[in-house]
């Protein structure tokens, strides 16, 4: 019979040791880890990442680009770097999936002009984009 061992981890080099003596003791054919430690002060800053300052050169009001051009920009910069890791968001904690939502909410307010106090639901209806959030878990894909 095949043994499986999976574990939420939370901080694999803390828990090497437990870890060692449960492999020793199930002897099992496949091991799944979840890896959940992250630190609770973590805070998405986006001031110094350059996606996010192209988006808001270009979402200037006076004299820059159109809603339609920056949501293409929003697109092909951001949302594709969120499908990347989409493949790791089933197996991680919702906590810290939810940090991924001011990502896509910041960006679609500079595309599309919005006050800060814009609900993110109706940003998302109107950048024609998915809800980030879907059954506590994100799961960030592109409408084709």
């Amino acid at each position: 019979m095949n043994n499986i061992l999976q574990w939420n981890v939370h901080g694999l080099q803390a828990n090497r040791q437990d870890l060692n003596i449960l492999l020793s003791d199930f002897n099992p054919t496949l091991v799944s880890l979840q890896e959940t430690f992250l630190k609770h002060n973590k805070s998405t800053a986006f001031k110094n990442y350059s996606s996010y300052s192209l988006l808001r050169v270009l979402a200037h009001t006076s004299w820059g680009a159109d809603q339609e051009t920056l949501l293409h920009l929003y697109r092909s910069l951001i949302q594709s770097k969120l499908d990347y890791g989409c493949i790791v968001y089933g197996s991680a904690r919702g906590s810290c999936l939810q940090m991924l939502d001011p990502i896509q909410n910041h960006a679609l307010r500079l595309c599309l002009g919005a006050y800060r106090a814009s609900p993110a639901s109706s940003l998302c209806v109107q950048a024609n984009e998915p809800r980030s959030i879907l059954g506590g878990k994100n799961f960030h894909s592109s409408i084709a």
